[in-house]
């Protein structure tokens, strides 16, 4: 009879630890879809810094030769300052 309730305790006690192990099987499954979807979208962000820092460089490039243009044109126009002595 006391080894009847013991088996019937650690039955009852089994089927909740059972449980609680679905539960955290399932919720480990949702986490690493969500590390995906996560993994992905960091992927895209990353992307669209590279097409953005494409661009900067792009723009640099351009201002420098606007710059050298600018500098030329002053120069044939004698309106270039006198270089600024360092101090």
């Amino acid at each position: 009879m006391e080894e009847a309730k013991i088996l019937d305790y650690l039955k009852i006690r089994f089927d909740r630890i059972e449980g609680r192990l679905d539960a955290v099987v399932r919720e480990q499954g949702e986490n690493r879809v969500r590390i995906t979807r996560l993994d992905e979208g960091f992927a895209g962000v990353k992307g669209e810094i590279a097409s953005l820092h494409g661009d900067f460089v792009s723009l640099s490039v351009r201002l420098d030769r606007v710059n050298d243009r600018l500098d030329r044109i002053e120069n044939r126009l004698d309106l270039a300052e006198a270089p600024r002595p360092n101090f």
